[in-house]
């Protein structure tokens, strides 16, 4: 069973990117989020494995 990720960061296009790359190496990317909020209810939703955090995340 893939590792199930959960890609947060507030850039659509480092988003599409990470997720291309991830899925490429056998990685399930079960959802994105754009701010914390939505990041905080996605984790509750999805209840991934993993999730790739952008660490300056505008609010």
């Amino acid at each position: 069973m893939p590792t199930r990720i959960l890609i947060v960061d507030d850039h659509p296009s480092f988003r599409a990117s990470a997720r291309a790359i991830l899925e490429s190496d056998g990685f399930q990317v079960v959802g994105e989020a754009e701010d914390g909020a939505s990041a905080l209810a996605a984790i509750e939703a999805l209840e991934p494995d993993v999730v790739l955090l952008d660490v300056q995340l505008l609010t």
